[in-house]
């Protein structure tokens, strides 16, 4: 009985052994994946990856000056992280010229997520507009709700599309302040508010300076400046 007893523990201690080598194999596989740096391979969903990171840094950047800047840092930092485990395989106007259809590749997938969430804003924009037009509407006499809503819908929805716009261009032109040692607020506002009154007043401006400027230095944001500085200069 004894020498069966011990054979029994012996086993179960056995036991316990291997299923607790086999959790610690995996529970640390599984860190070394939600954990991993490698880069992804070149190709349209990349891409997308690369866009979305894009966006995602662009809020934390812009949450930096108007939320709490702790958040807003590991935001940004994420997209950033997301962004170099995709890079692009576009980065020189000879590499563009030579690879006409791998820059307009790169380029509509990175917009894809951006335009999505200017999308997204315009929806809430017009749902919102559409409800304070319609009860406007209401109130005001000739009008009625039905009206009212139609009107508020077109308003709040061009005016969530910009908001959504604005976020991304403003957060990118401060990422890259930021980045230069720069801090003018004023300029990013004028900058950013201007090209996204492009975004939002022609759907095809975002994905065409996208096409266009890969890999060319004349259609950068340079830190916010080069805008403002050739506006300048056709004023004199």
């Amino acid at each position: 009985m004894e020498d069966f007893l011990g054979g029994l523990s012996t086993s179960l201690s056995k036991r316990k052994d291997k299923i607790e080598s086999e959790s610690d194999d995996f529970l640390g596989g599984l860190g070394s994946y939600l954990s991993r740096n490698e880069t992804n391979k070149p190709g349209f969903i990349s891409d997308i990856k690369r866009g979305g990171g894009q966006a995602i840094s662009a809020l934390g950047s812009t949450l930096q000056d108007i939320g709490p800047r702790e958040t807003g840092e590991a935001i940004q930092s994420y997209g950033e992280k997301v962004v170099r485990r995709n890079p692009s395989q576009i980065s020189t106007v000879e590499e563009a010229l030579s690879s006409p259809f791998t820059t307009a590749r790169e380029a509509i997938g990175e917009v894809i997520p951006q335009v999505g969430i200017s999308a997204l804003t315009g929806m809430a924009g017009r749902a919102i507009g559409g409800a304070i037009g319609g009860v406007a509407g209401s109130v005001v006499p000739g009008v009625g709700t039905v009206a009212g809503a139609a009107v508020g819908q077109t308003i709040g929805g061009a005016g969530g599309a910009y908001v959504g716009n604005l976020i991304q261009e403003y957060g990118g032109i401060r990422a890259d302040q930021r980045e230069a040692g720069m801090n003018d607020v004023g300029r990013a506002l004028m900058t950013g508010g201007a090209a996204a009154v492009l975004d939002t007043a022609f759907g095809a401006e975002r994905l065409t300076n996208k096409v266009l400027g890969k890999g060319s230095s004349f259609l950068q944001r340079e830190a916010g400046t080069s805008l403002t500085k050739n506006i300048a200069k056709q004023g004199e």
